[in-house]
C-alpha cells in the first residue's frame, strides 16, 4: 500500500481531473481557458490542506500561538486557533454545538494563558461542572474538536480539506454524527473528503458518496461504487463492503467526497 502522502495526492490528482472534465465538457464554456482563472472550483485547488490530526502531541506540548489564523495539519496549535476564534461568537458557539451533539457530556472549551512561557492550553468542562485539562481527556474528544475547527474555519473558502481516519477514538454513534456533520458543510466549492479503513463510517455514508482507492501493478485505481448495483435500503454498505458485493477489488482504503 502507498504512504499517506501518495494517496492523498492522488486522491487531490483524482478530484482535480473531475472538476476538469466536468467544466471542459460544459457547453457554456469557450475553448479559451480565461474561464479557468475565474472558476471558484480551480481556484480551490490551489488551497488544498490534508489534516492528519495528532492528539498525543497536542495533549503534551502547549501550543505557542504561532500562526493561529489556521490550523496546523496536526492539529497541534489548536489552542492558539480556538483563542482567536473567541471574538467570533457565531462560529465558536458552532463549534461548541457541535462538539455537544458528537461528545454529548461536553459543554464548554476553553484556552488558558501560561503565566511562565505564555502558551496556551486547552481546558475542557463537562455537564457535571468537572473541568479538564487536555491531557487528561479521551484522544476522540481531542481529535473530534480538531475536526470541527478545521472544517469551520476553512469551507467559507474555495479549496479541498482532507482528513484522515476521522473515527479515531469516537464512539460508533459520535461517528455518525460526525459524517453528519462533514455532510452539512461540505459543498461543490469545497468538497471534504475523508479517508479511512473503518466500518463504522462505511455504514454511516451514501452509496454515491464512497469510493475505494487501491494499488494494481503499481499504479493507483479509483472505484466508483455506484457502479456495484448495491440496494443500501436492502443491505448496509458495510456489510456490502466486508462481503465483497461491492467487488472484489475494494478492500483498499476507502474514501469519502461529499
Amino acid at each position: 500500500m502507498k504512504d499517506s502522502d501518495q494517496i492523498g495526492q492522488d486522491i487531490i490528482n483524482g478530484v482535480a481531473t473531475g472538476i476538469g472534465l466536468k467544466l471542459l465538457t460544459d457547453e457554456k464554456y469557450s475553448s479559451d481557458d480565461s474561464f479557468l482563472r475565474q472558476n471558484k472550483e480551480f481556484q480551490g485547488l490551489k488551497n488544498v490542506k490534508i489534516f492528519r490530526i495528532d492528539p498525543f502531541t497536542i495533549k503534551n506540548r502547549r501550543s505557542t500561538g504561532n500562526n493561529p489564523g489556521e490550523l496546523n495539519c496536526d492539529g497541534s496549535n489548536i489552542a492558539a486557533v480556538l483563542e482567536k476564534l473567541e471574538k467570533d461568537n457565531e462560529l465558536r458557539e458552532q463549534i461548541i454545538e457541535w462538539m455537544s451533539v458528537i461528545v454529548p457530556e461536553m459543554k464548554k472549551v476553553s484556552v488558558r494563558t501560561q503565566n511562565i512561557d505564555s502558551s496556551k492550553g486547552l481546558f475542557f468542562e463537562e455537564d457535571s461542572g468537572n473541568r479538564f485539562p487536555a491531557h487528561m481527556v479521551s484522544d476522540g474528544t481531542i481529535y473530534a474538536l480538531c475536526l470541527l475547527v478545521a472544517v469551520l474555519t476553512r469551507v467559507k473558502q474555495p479549496g479541498i480539506t482532507i482528513i484522515e481516519e476521522p473515527e479515531r477514538g469516537l464512539h460508533p454513534k459520535a461517528i455518525s454524527e460526525l459524517i453528519g456533520f462533514i455532510r452539512e458543510y461540505a459543498s461543490p466549492h469545497h468538497p471534504i473528503i475523508l479517508t479511512t479503513h473503518s466500518e463504522s463510517v462505511v455504514r454511516s455514508l451514501e452509496l454515491e458518496e464512497l469510493y475505494f482507492v487501491s494499488k494494481s501493478q503499481g499504479k493507483t485505481q479509483i472505484k466508483d461504487v455506484r457502479k456495484s448495483g448495491v440496494d443500501k435500503n436492502k443491505i448496509p454498505l458495510d456489510t456490502a463492503w466486508l462481503t465483497n458485493l461491492l467487488g472484489e477489488d475494494c478492500h483498499g482504503k476507502s474514501w469519502i467526497y461529499c
